[in-house]
């Protein structure tokens, strides 16, 4: 993990000060301390703040291409570098780092403002173009990559994270419609935030600021791909899976530092581990983290799964007590609210991987990519649920609500509430039913009169679909 920060004064022509860069850097030295670096010319100034990954000696950025005309500054990794570098060698670019940063500033030579088409990876980009007085912001296809902007007087900053603005005087004033959002999500869509003067750059888009103006432009889409209408069998499909993860962990462990995976014992991150070890071959570190409430605790399943391929597992139980100890400080890195109380694990589990490797790989995403939450599946029961008469659901659902709480990882009672609380809804409305935290009628006994009226709508349901 590494990070950026900067500004851009396209509105006045004033220049930007070393201190304010530094300022907003100095902010996020978490992500980055192993190194830091800065440009700065007139109206513009970049900085950068490093975790070293890959070409540990030469690598620090920014990074320019041959006339220094093209600079760079960018969180993340380019799994594709080491192709991209072989064409663009044959195209005429020379390249002086081993780093991946700089397939991007001589992709940008060839392509222009369509170079992130090129990019297999995850990236917060920000790319100065001195010959055009052009700077361009970035985010890589799904949004792995974090990356905040705000307009001020002047023109424009960026950064990885909120808390750098905010050290470069970006204004605190809340966002309520952000907060209505997170009420209901459990966290903030972009390209809100839960401030008002500060956006996230959407997934797969990018900002060009140029002349007096910045314009956001989206650069790939989901929804654009084309689903195949082949009649594959499901060990076909499987294979086709194997083969894509083996391609996808070569290309994502390019390293000059030692691996480690984190592994939990459940479905995604041990296949993850297992095409790891029996297809690419790796010799990984496992880490994971129990739990003294054995609700929550999946360590048994972590050591099956790590003896089973034969890799050192290292393992943390995790008590109530460290957890208070520590929450303040976790507390500090998530610069607005998020429901996904996982932070607290990871957090943990991260501090016991950083002694022994400095990146890992997982499972993250897996059940957002073939739709692993109970969530996902339930209009199955609900069609048949619904066939029950009305009077026998009310009757049902009266039921369990009078279920003693539980305080069980999933437990039977929470599910059944949250499941007779939806089902009376079309299926895209049941499924955010069942997600949502508060809806309209408990924020009303939640929020002031004074915070209602500065937002929309108290039921956002309408916001999951964009």
């Amino acid at each position: 993990m590494c990070g950026i920060a900067g500004a851009f004064y396209y509105k006045k022509d004033l220049p930007v000060s070393k201190e304010l860069i530094k300022r907003m850097s100095d902010e996020i030295i978490h992500r980055g301390p192993d190194d830091e670096g800065f440009y700065l010319k007139k109206n513009v100034g970049l900085a950068f703040r490093r975790l070293s990954i890959i070409d540990l000696n030469t690598g620090n950025q920014p990074i320019h291409n041959e006339d220094k005309s093209v600079w760079t500054v960018f969180n993340g990794e380019i799994y594709n570098y080491v192709e991209l570098r072989e064409d663009l060698r044959k195209q005429g670019h020379s390249f002086y780092t081993g780093a991946d940063t700089e397939v991007i500033v001589h992709l940008y030579e060839e392509y222009g403002a369509d170079f992130p088409l090129y990019l297999n990876g995850m990236y917060g980009i920000a790319l100065w173009d001195e010959k055009k007085k052009a700077l361009f912001l970035v985010r890589d296809r799904p949004g792995i990559k974090p990356l905040y902007y705000a307009e001020t007087e002047a023109g424009l900053v960026f950064a990885s994270e909120i808390k750098a603005l905010l050290k470069g005087g970006v204004s605190r004033i809340p966002d309520h419609e952000a907060i209505n959002r997170y009420l209901s999500y459990g966290y903030i869509p972009s390209p809100l935030t839960g401030f008002r003067a500060i956006r996230k750059l959407n997934a797969g888009h990018m900002l060009i600021c140029s002349g007096k103006t910045c314009v956001e432009k989206e650069f790939w889409d989901l929804t654009d791909k084309s689903l195949s209408n082949e009649d594959i069998s499901e060990d076909e499909l499987t294979g086709i899976l194997i083969d894509e993860l083996k391609e996808v962990i070569d290309r994502q462990t390019r390293s000059d530092v030692p691996l480690g995976i984190f592994l939990s014992g459940g479905i995604d991150s041990s296949l993850v581990a297992s095409v790891a070890a029996e297809k690419c071959n790796l010799k990984l570190n496992a880490f994971t983290i129990g739990f003294t409430e054995e609700s929550y605790n999946e360590l048994g399943n972590a050591k099956i799964v790590a003896d089973r391929l034969g890799l050192p597992l290292h393992d943390y139980i995790l008590s109530e007590s460290e957890i208070f100890k520590e929450i303040e400080h976790i507390m500090s890195f998530l610069d607005e609210p998020l429901f996904d109380y996982s932070a607290i694990p990871v957090y943990f589990i991260s501090k016991l991987a950083r002694l022994s490797v400095k990146t890992v790989i997982g499972g993250e995403g897996g059940d957002e990519l073939f739709g692993g939450y109970q969530t996902h599946y339930l209009h199955r029961i609900t069609e048949w649920y619904r066939k029950i008469p009305k009077v026998m659901r009310n009757g049902l659902k009266a039921t369990v609500n009078r279920l003693p709480e539980s305080h069980n990882y999933l437990s039977l009672p929470y599910k059944l509430r949250r499941f007779t609380y939806g089902a009376g809804f079309p299926y895209d409305q049941a499924h955010y039913r069942w997600k949502v935290l508060f809806d309209a009628d408990e924020k009303r006994k939640l929020l002031s009169d004074d915070f209602v009226q500065n937002i929309s709508d108290l039921e956002p349901f309408h916001a999951m679909g964009k």
